[in-house]
């Protein structure tokens, strides 16, 4: 179902009902199928130094459409995967919005987070 859904959010424009091969697409080709997911809203990646690939923007449609459906996201990972940039690209890239990232350890105190 989430492919038919995709499929349709990027689709509208066209009669094509299959998506396209995302791991042949170069990365301005990618941000432009992303683009393309959240017409009519327009995205502009000009600065932008995230590359996106097949992997990650397979992620992003799938936390940013739970996060359309106010459904909870969690990421994990092992260090150094990309689960901060992926979500410092959708909040600065995407969504334009602030983004607080806090590292939370056995030493902080409510009166940090606060």
């Amino acid at each position: 179902q989430f492919e038919a859904y995709v499929v349709a959010r990027m689709n509208r424009a066209t009669a094509k009902d299959v998506l396209p091969d995302w791991q042949s697409m170069s990365d301005d080709e990618l941000k432009s199928s992303l683009a393309g997911f959240f017409a009519p809203r327009q995205l502009n990646f000009d600065g932008c130094d995230f590359t996106l690939t097949c992997d990650t923007l397979l992620k992003l449609f799938l936390i940013l459409t739970r996060t359309q459906c106010r459904v909870p996201v969690v990421l994990q990972g092992e260090t150094g995967v990309g689960k901060t940039a992926l979500i410092r690209f959708i909040a600065n890239w995407v969504v334009k919005s602030h983004l607080v990232i806090l590292n939370v350890h056995a030493g902080i105190d409510r009166y940090v987070i606060e």
